[in-house]
């Protein structure tokens, strides 16, 4: 539409996603050829991004933008990345704290956690803090799980994601954090199912909170004020995304 023809190369793990977006725009009767699909794994995409193409964009790993940026470099070729994150929300004394848990468990259990722009800390203040983990346990349990008829929370995308998810929340769990809900998988269901869970007496020493986790986690801390909440949401290799949640427009 902006006049580029496009080759798309999807996930491994997920690439039917990418042949229907294809299928799809074929169907509008665009001209055959100007929007492409390459189902393949890394080393399609090594050979595309080390191809003759003008323009690269990637979604992924902060290790293979790495390599990207490199690979395009070399070219003078213009990129764009858009890596992983472990994306902070803070949550304000003054703010409404409906709105603000159904936020949370919206921003982190969305596409089961699966997807860059994740909730994946919350910091709130403490003097709301009981109230507004309350409100988040409650939807989390409310949340049915499942892969067929309605269901609010899906499956894993593959296997070896979920044990990132299992391995993180255990190594949370004998830190001295706590399980309010879920911290493990469905076994009640047949596929990859990791349970929606909320933790809490997580700290930045555990791999929870360093690490992106890519998954339907959420760990909540309480802190003493606004300044102590943008200090620990600085404290990350990883930039992303984002939100304040406040009543009060010039505090957010």
């Amino acid at each position: 539409m902006a006049g580029n023809t496009v080759v798309l190369k999807p996930s491994e793990v997920t690439p039917y996603s990418g042949r229907l977006a294809v299928d799809l725009f074929a169907s509008t009767g665009i001209p055959e050829g100007v929007f492409q699909v390459a189902l393949g794994d890394g080393a399609t995409g090594a050979a595309l991004v080390n191809s003759s193409i003008d323009k690269v964009h990637f979604t992924g790993s902060v290790a293979a933008g790495r390599r990207i940026a490199e690979a395009c470099a070399r070219r003078l070729v213009p990129y764009t990345l858009e890596l992983g994150g472990n994306d902070a929300m803070i949550v304000c004394s003054d703010a409404d704290l409906d709105a603000a848990a159904g936020g949370a468990v919206v921003g982190s259990m969305f596409n089961t956690g699966q997807y860059c722009c994740g909730t994946e800390r919350v910091y709130v203040m403490a003097d709301v803090a009981d109230e507004f983990t309350a409100k988040v346990v409650e939807r989390v349990k409310a949340l049915r799980q499942g892969s067929a008829g309605e269901f609010d929370v899906g499956p894993m995308c593959f296997e070896p994601q979920l044990a990132k998810v299992e391995s993180q929340v255990a190594d949370a769990v004998a830190s001295g954090a706590t399980v309010l809900t879920g911290g493990s998988r469905n076994d009640s269901l047949k596929g990859i199912f990791y349970q929606p869970t909320v933790l809490t007496g997580v700290n930045h020493s555990m791999s929870v909170m360093a690490e992106e986790t890519f998954g339907p986690v959420l760990p909540i801390v309480p802190v003493a004020d606004v300044e102590e909440a943008i200090k620990l949401a600085n404290d990350t290799a990883y930039g992303l995304a984002g939100s304040v949640w406040t009543a009060n427009e010039a505090e957010g």
